[in-house]
This record gives structure tokens, C-alpha cells and sequence, in this order.
């Protein structure tokens, strides 16, 4: 597994490139409260996981939606952090390149 560095350095938009399984982007902190849309494409034949961390090392917890924890589709999620912590997308079955965009 490797952790993918974000693509450009703008403020409030972070993005991210992820072509290997098990690939996974680097944590964006966020404190309670803290809303943000999480957003991917060219999902097709990847599957992906938004994870949610208590602290930088701690094991990723996937977030649930719709009873699922995995997308294998393009998605949007709104989220909104419910505590101090950490948040990341990895792609768990590689189809190829997915483009991942979290929006502050």
C-alpha cells in the first residue's frame, strides 16, 4: 500500500490520482463539524472505500451508506465530521485510474 500525495496544492480543493489497489490518499484532517464533499470518477471496475481515522495511525474505519462501505461507481458524498479526526479514500479492486476530489 502506498499513500498517494494530493495532484496540486489549492486551498479547498484537494486532489488526488490513484491507480493502484490498496493505494490510498493521504489523510485530510478535519475537526468536528468540519463539512466537505468527497468525490470520485472514473470508478469504472474500481471499488473504493472512504475511511475515517481518530488519529494518524490509528486502522481506517470504513464510513457506511446505504448499507454498503464500498463504491464502485463515480460518487459524491457529503460529509460531515462528528469529532477530530482524519479522512482518506483507498482503492481496494483497481480498474484503473480513479480521480478523487475532496472540496472544503
Amino acid at each position: 500500500m502506498a499513500t498517494v500525495a494530493r495532484t496540486t496544492n489549492t486551498r479547498g480543493y484537494i486532489p488526488f490520482s490513484i491507480t493502484t489497489a490498496n493505494d490510498e490518499t493521504e489523510q485530510i484532517a478535519v475537526n468536528a463539524g468540519d463539512t466537505m464533499t468527497i468525490s470520485a470518477t472514473g470508478m469504472s471496475g474500481s471499488t473504493a472505500q472512504i475511511l475515517w481515522r481518530s488519529s494518524p495511525n490509528a486502522t481506517g474505519i470504513p464510513l457506511s451508506f446505504e448499507g454498503s462501505t464500498s463504491f464502485t461507481s463515480d460518487f459524491a458524498y457529503n460529509f460531515e465530521a462528528g469529532g477530530k479526526g482524519f479522512v482518506s479514500v483507498k482503492m481496494t479492486v483497481d480498474g484503473g485510474t480513479i480521480s478523487v476530489v475532496f472540496t472544503k
